[in-house]
């Protein structure tokens, strides 16, 4: 029966979100840090600060994506964890200049969240905890001096709420779906290999065999001839036997290839 190489689901998984943060992450950062424009026409701070400030919040990730190779996979969720912190932290501290809760800069860390769930995902444990560290730090940023009327502040954390149990079933099912795709994948490479080595097996099997049934016929027609000293005779027929064990042991190794063949096609069916 083929079985699923989980060592191997779980290096495709880590191949799978090194490959986005190489190829991704330097230019979500480039695109984190030009959003300060954007920032300077709502807030009354220099473009240079707010430039600044999102730089320094992003610079963990960028370094994430520059050096992903040299860092050991068990790792990798924590080193996401911390990344998506500063970022989170950088949003937070720039929504503070703009106008504080007022200013709904929570949907930036909303499209930072969706981000870390469409291209690093992280275990289930970790992305909750990250999303609760995001609602700290945002609204305890955010609501300094603290003066702010109570209906905003429900408005706005049944907002960011709603959007983090949302992801955290969508997250669970994703999850699920990646994973699983990736051992379909294990699964077909693992078939292939078998279907190959039993090709092999197969092919050396009719090499032996081919030979072996022609030296079979010519020792039997040697042994029925009638001028043949027994000595010779019995040498004959002890080579014959010999011959014919290899035979029956060759056609076994057939019959197990097909059938252990058919199985292991009907299991991956099923």
């Amino acid at each position: 029966m083929i079985t699923v190489n989980e060592l191997e689901v779980q290096e495709a998984f880590h191949l799978y979100r090194k490959e986005n943060i190489k190829v991704l992450g330097l230019l979500a950062i480039v695109i984190y840090t030009l959003l300060a424009f954007v920032d300077s026409g709502l807030a009354k701070e220099s473009i240079w600060l707010l430039i600044t400030i999102r730089f320094l919040f992003a610079l963990p990730t960028a370094l994430f994506a520059l050096f992903v190779d040299k860092i050991n996979p068990k790792y990798f969720d924590a080193v996401t964890f911390f990344c998506f912190i500063f970022l989170a932290l950088g949003i937070s501290i720039i929504s503070y200049l703009i106008g504080g809760i007022e200013s709904d800069y929570y949907f930036g860390l909303i499209i930072i969240s969706f981000v870390q769930f469409a291209f690093l995902p992280i275990n289930l444990k970790l992305t909750l905890c990250l999303d609760l560290l995001f609602f700290a730090i945002f609204f305890l940023i955010n609501t300094i001096p603290f003066n702010y009327p109570s209906e905003e502040i429900i408005k706005q954390a049944s907002n960011f709420f709603s959007f983090s149990l949302l992801k955290f079933f969508v997250v669970r099912r994703s999850h699920s779906l990646i994973m699983d795709a990736l051992r379909k994948v294990s699964l077909e490479r693992e078939l292939e290999n078998q279907k190959h080595t039993q090709q092999i097996l197969g092919e050396l099997c009719h090499l032996f065999n081919n030979p072996l049934f022609i030296s079979m016929s010519i020792i039997k027609k040697l042994s029925g001839k009638k001028d043949l000293d027994p000595e010779s005779q019995k040498k004959l027929t002890k080579v014959y036997e010999s011959n014919n064990r290899m035979a029956k042991v060759l056609k076994r190794m057939l019959d197990i290839t097909e059938k252990k063949s058919k199985v292991d096609i009907q299991d991956f069916v099923e």
